[in-house]
C-alpha cells in the first residue's frame, strides 16, 4: 500500500491513534471474555494450553479469542458487530476486527491486524459499550434473573400439573 498521498506527520498521527484504539479494544475484549465469556475449548498440550472463549450478544457485539495455539504462542481476537440483528453466525459473517499476536500478552507493537473495518459506526458503538459496560452487565444480569424466575415458575407449574395427573390416574379419575 502506497502512502505517497499522506504526509509523514499525518501518517504517524493515524498510526498512534490506531494503536491507542486497538490497545483499548483488545484489552477490553480479552477482559470481557475472561470474566463473562463461555469456555469453548481448553486443551493442555505438552508445552501450551490452547483456550477458546466466546461471548455473544453483548450490546450487539460478539467476541471470540483463541489463545495459546501452539507451544510458540499464537493468539487471535475477533469482534463482530451486528446492530440490526439479534445474533449472527460468526462463521458466515466477517468480523469488524481480527487481530493476531504471537506473544503471551497482547502488545500493539507486536500484533498483526488481519482485518479492521473502517466503518466508524462499530468503532463509536464499542467506545460506548466500554463506557457503559457496568450498566450493560447489570441489565444482562437482571434479564437472566427474570428469565430464571420465569423458568422456575413454569417448571413448578408443570410439576404440579404432572403430580395432579399422576394422582388422578392413581385414584382412577
Amino acid at each position: 500500500m502506497a502512502y505517497d498521498h499522506i504526509k509523514t506527520e499525518q501518517l504517524a498521527k493515524k498510526v498512534e491513534e490506531r494503536k491507542r484504539f486497538l490497545k483499548k479494544i483488545v484489552n477490553f475484549a480479552e477482559n470481557l471474555l475472561l470474566k463473562r465469556g463461555r469456555l469453548i475449548k481448553r486443551v493442555q498440550g505438552s508445552c501450551n494450553t490452547n483456550v477458546k472463549r466466546q461471548l455473544d450478544g453483548f450490546a450487539h457485539f460478539s467476541f471470540f479469542a483463541d489463545w495459546g495455539q501452539t507451544m510458540f504462542g499464537g493468539n487471535d481476537v475477533m469482534i463482530w458487530y451486528y446492530p440490526d440483528f439479534k445474533d449472527i453466525d460468526p462463521i458466515k459473517t466477517r468480523a469488524v476486527l481480527h487481530i493476531y499476536y504471537q506473544a503471551a500478552l497482547f502488545s500493539v507493537d507486536d500484533c498483526e491486524v488481519k482485518h479492521f473495518d473502517e466503518n466508524n459506526e462499530w468503532q463509536n458503538a464499542i467506545e460506548r459499550v466500554i463506557k457503559e459496560k457496568k450498566s450493560i452487565v447489570a441489565q444482562i444480569t437482571q434479564t437472566l434473573k427474570s428469565s430464571k424466575k420465569q423458568d422456575k415458575a413454569i417448571n413448578e407449574k408443570q410439576q404440579k400439573q404432572s403430580q395432579t395427573e399422576r394422582d388422578a390416574k392413581r385414584l382412577g379419575i
